[in-house]
Protein backbone atom coordinates (compact mmCIF):
# COMPACT_ATOMS: atom_id res chain seq x y z
CA UNK A 1 0.00 0.00 0.00
CA UNK A 2 1.12 3.34 -0.82
CA UNK A 3 1.06 5.60 2.12
CA UNK A 4 -0.03 8.31 -0.17
CA UNK A 5 -3.07 6.65 -1.37
CA UNK A 6 -4.54 6.89 2.16
CA UNK A 7 -4.56 10.34 1.86
CA UNK A 8 -7.49 9.96 0.01
CA UNK A 9 -9.75 8.42 2.68
CA UNK A 10 -10.35 11.53 4.18
CA UNK A 11 -13.01 14.47 4.36
CA UNK A 12 -12.13 17.98 4.35
CA UNK A 13 -14.14 19.28 7.29
CA UNK A 14 -15.19 23.11 6.49
CA UNK A 15 -17.36 24.92 8.77
CA UNK A 16 -20.20 27.22 8.33
CA UNK A 17 -21.42 29.72 10.24
CA UNK A 18 -24.89 31.21 10.49
CA UNK A 19 -25.03 35.06 10.13
CA UNK A 20 -27.53 35.98 12.65
CA UNK A 21 -29.70 39.59 12.82
CA UNK A 22 -26.73 41.41 13.93
CA UNK A 23 -24.76 40.63 10.71
CA UNK A 24 -27.43 42.06 8.44
CA UNK A 25 -28.84 45.01 10.66
CA UNK A 26 -29.85 47.15 8.36
CA UNK A 27 -31.21 49.88 11.00
CA UNK A 28 -28.03 50.19 11.92
CA UNK A 29 -26.28 50.20 8.24
CA UNK A 30 -23.47 48.40 9.38
CA UNK A 31 -21.69 46.19 6.88
CA UNK A 32 -21.22 42.44 8.47
CA UNK A 33 -17.46 41.56 9.26
CA UNK A 34 -15.76 40.26 6.45
CA UNK A 35 -13.81 37.93 8.50
CA UNK A 36 -14.65 36.27 11.58
CA UNK A 37 -11.87 34.62 13.97
CA UNK A 38 -12.72 31.85 16.47
CA UNK A 39 -10.06 31.23 19.20
CA UNK A 40 -9.55 27.25 19.84
CA UNK A 41 -6.92 28.16 22.04
CA UNK A 42 -4.76 30.69 22.75
CA UNK A 43 -2.90 29.91 19.76
CA UNK A 44 -4.97 28.33 17.31
CA UNK A 45 -7.50 30.31 15.62
CA UNK A 46 -9.96 29.50 12.96
CA UNK A 47 -10.65 32.13 10.29
CA UNK A 48 -14.26 32.40 8.74
CA UNK A 49 -15.21 34.57 5.69
CA UNK A 50 -18.25 36.17 4.70
CA UNK A 51 -20.09 34.80 1.92
CA UNK A 52 -22.88 36.99 0.27
CA UNK A 53 -26.15 35.87 -0.82
CA UNK A 54 -26.40 35.42 -4.66
CA UNK A 55 -27.07 33.32 -7.66
CA UNK A 56 -24.07 30.53 -9.24
CA UNK A 57 -24.36 27.56 -11.52
CA UNK A 58 -23.55 24.67 -9.66
CA UNK A 59 -22.26 21.33 -11.18
CA UNK A 60 -21.16 21.00 -15.05
CA UNK A 61 -22.25 19.88 -18.58
CA UNK A 62 -19.11 17.95 -18.82
CA UNK A 63 -18.16 16.83 -15.72
CA UNK A 64 -18.83 13.20 -13.82
CA UNK A 65 -22.47 11.75 -14.40
CA UNK A 66 -23.59 12.77 -10.80
CA UNK A 67 -22.44 16.92 -12.07
CA UNK A 68 -24.68 17.27 -14.53
CA UNK A 69 -26.44 19.47 -15.33
CA UNK A 70 -24.87 22.54 -14.50
CA UNK A 71 -28.22 24.59 -13.58
CA UNK A 72 -28.50 27.64 -11.52
CA UNK A 73 -28.69 27.89 -7.45
CA UNK A 74 -30.13 30.83 -5.38
CA UNK A 75 -28.33 31.16 -1.83
CA UNK A 76 -30.99 33.03 -0.22
CA UNK A 77 -28.66 33.89 2.80
CA UNK A 78 -25.42 35.13 3.69
CA UNK A 79 -22.82 32.73 5.38
CA UNK A 80 -19.70 32.22 7.17
CA UNK A 81 -17.13 29.51 5.74
CA UNK A 82 -13.75 28.81 7.32
CA UNK A 83 -11.28 29.96 5.23
CA UNK A 84 -9.13 26.81 5.01
CA UNK A 85 -9.81 23.12 5.62
CA UNK A 86 -9.96 22.12 9.41
CA UNK A 87 -6.39 21.66 10.30
CA UNK A 88 -4.66 18.93 12.19
CA UNK A 89 -3.78 21.68 14.84
CA UNK A 90 -7.61 22.78 14.96
CA UNK A 91 -8.97 19.03 15.14
CA UNK A 92 -6.20 18.43 18.22
CA UNK A 93 -8.06 21.07 20.01
CA UNK A 94 -11.29 19.46 19.68
CA UNK A 95 -10.51 16.35 20.84
CA UNK A 96 -8.29 17.34 23.23
CA UNK A 97 -11.12 20.16 25.25
CA UNK A 98 -14.47 17.52 23.93
CA UNK A 99 -12.86 14.50 24.98
CA UNK A 100 -13.82 13.12 21.56
CA UNK A 101 -12.63 9.64 20.28
CA UNK A 102 -12.73 9.66 16.28
CA UNK A 103 -14.12 6.36 15.04
CA UNK A 104 -11.16 5.58 13.50
CA UNK A 105 -9.61 5.47 16.76
CA UNK A 106 -12.37 3.87 18.21
CA UNK A 107 -12.19 0.63 15.34
CA UNK A 108 -8.21 0.97 15.07
CA UNK A 109 -8.76 1.26 11.33
CA UNK A 110 -9.59 4.39 8.75
CA UNK A 111 -10.58 3.99 4.84
CA UNK A 112 -7.42 4.07 2.71
CA UNK A 113 -6.90 3.44 -0.70
CA UNK A 114 -5.00 0.07 -1.31
CA UNK A 115 -6.03 -1.86 -3.77
CA UNK A 116 -9.70 -0.38 -3.66
CA UNK A 117 -11.22 1.27 -0.94
CA UNK A 118 -10.80 -0.54 2.34
CA UNK A 119 -10.71 -0.43 6.36
CA UNK A 120 -6.67 -0.48 7.08
CA UNK A 121 -5.74 -1.32 10.40
CA UNK A 122 -3.95 1.70 12.35
CA UNK A 123 -4.49 4.82 10.26
CA UNK A 124 -6.16 7.34 12.10
CA UNK A 125 -6.21 11.48 11.92
CA UNK A 126 -3.11 11.36 14.58
CA UNK A 127 -1.59 8.78 12.56
CA UNK A 128 -2.35 8.17 8.49
CA UNK A 129 0.37 6.70 7.33
CA UNK A 130 2.15 9.64 6.01
CA UNK A 131 4.16 13.05 7.58
CA UNK A 132 1.45 16.10 8.43
CA UNK A 133 2.39 19.07 10.07
CA UNK A 134 -0.01 20.93 12.18
CA UNK A 135 -1.60 23.19 9.55
CA UNK A 136 -2.22 19.87 7.38
CA UNK A 137 -5.81 19.63 6.53
CA UNK A 138 -7.06 16.86 9.25
CA UNK A 139 -7.78 13.57 7.37
CA UNK A 140 -9.67 10.42 8.06
CA UNK A 141 -12.23 12.37 9.83
CA UNK A 142 -15.88 10.53 9.59
CA UNK A 143 -19.62 12.90 8.55
CA UNK A 144 -19.67 12.12 12.36
CA UNK A 145 -16.44 13.24 13.83
CA UNK A 146 -16.97 16.35 11.22
CA UNK A 147 -20.86 17.03 12.86
CA UNK A 148 -19.04 16.45 16.48
CA UNK A 149 -16.40 19.04 15.80
CA UNK A 150 -18.94 21.61 14.45
CA UNK A 151 -20.93 21.27 17.05
CA UNK A 152 -18.21 21.66 19.54
CA UNK A 153 -17.17 24.54 17.73
CA UNK A 154 -21.06 26.11 18.03
CA UNK A 155 -20.85 25.40 22.12
CA UNK A 156 -17.54 27.35 21.95
CA UNK A 157 -18.60 30.30 19.68
CA UNK A 158 -22.14 30.77 20.52
CA UNK A 159 -22.90 30.32 16.68
CA UNK A 160 -25.16 28.23 15.12
CA UNK A 161 -22.28 26.27 13.33
CA UNK A 162 -22.76 23.27 10.95
CA UNK A 163 -21.40 21.87 7.73
CA UNK A 164 -22.05 23.41 4.48
CA UNK A 165 -24.41 22.11 1.81
CA UNK A 166 -22.80 20.91 -1.10
CA UNK A 167 -24.00 24.19 -2.51
CA UNK A 168 -22.75 26.74 -0.24
CA UNK A 169 -19.46 24.84 -0.83
CA UNK A 170 -19.65 24.97 -4.21
CA UNK A 171 -21.09 28.77 -4.44
CA UNK A 172 -18.11 29.50 -1.97
CA UNK A 173 -15.51 27.47 -3.33
CA UNK A 174 -15.93 28.40 -7.13
CA UNK A 175 -16.04 32.16 -6.07
CA UNK A 176 -17.39 35.55 -7.53
CA UNK A 177 -15.96 34.09 -10.97
CA UNK A 178 -17.60 31.15 -10.76
CA UNK A 179 -14.30 29.16 -12.17
CA UNK A 180 -13.99 25.45 -12.32
CA UNK A 181 -10.95 25.19 -9.73
CA UNK A 182 -9.42 27.76 -7.72
CA UNK A 183 -6.65 29.00 -10.02
CA UNK A 184 -8.80 28.71 -13.11
CA UNK A 185 -10.87 26.85 -15.78
CA UNK A 186 -8.26 24.23 -16.58
CA UNK A 187 -7.18 21.40 -14.15
CA UNK A 188 -3.50 22.13 -13.73
CA UNK A 189 -2.57 18.99 -11.44
CA UNK A 190 0.71 21.41 -10.19
CA UNK A 191 -1.41 23.87 -8.54
CA UNK A 192 -3.50 21.19 -6.59
CA UNK A 193 -2.90 19.72 -3.25
CA UNK A 194 -3.36 16.18 -3.05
Amino acid sequence: MSCLRSAFALLLVWCHIETTAADKAPQNKVEPEKVKTLALSEKVKMEFVLVPAGVFNQGSDSGAPNEKPKHKVQITKSFYIAKYPTTVSEFRQFCDQAKHTTNAEKNNNGWGFAEGWKPIQEITWKAPGFAQKDNSPVVLVTLEDARAFADWLSKLSGNKVRLPTESEWEYAARGAKELEYPWGNNWDGKLAII
